[in-house]
């Protein structure tokens, strides 16, 4: 759902309305995650392939020991 909400709300130009919106859906947050939400599903998938890259991507490690369970 993240990335798609990213993806929407990347296409929409800046202003107040696009920031509402993000408020909308992830409360007053929605203001300070909208660098990550601006650069859409592509910009999300590729800060999550240099998170992993960096050994930073702390979900793959929750579902890698979930496996297990």
């Amino acid at each position: 759902m993240f990335a798609d909400v990213a993806e929407a709300l990347s296409r929409m130009p800046e202003g107040a309305e696009k920031t509402a919106l993000a408020i909308a859906v992830f409360g007053r947050s929605g203001a300070n995650l909208m660098p990550f939400l601006n650069s859409g599903r592509d910009g999300l998938a590729e800060m999550g392939a240099e998170a992993e890259r960096l050994g930073l991507d702390h979900v793959g490690d929750r579902r890698q020991a979930g496996r297990g369970l």
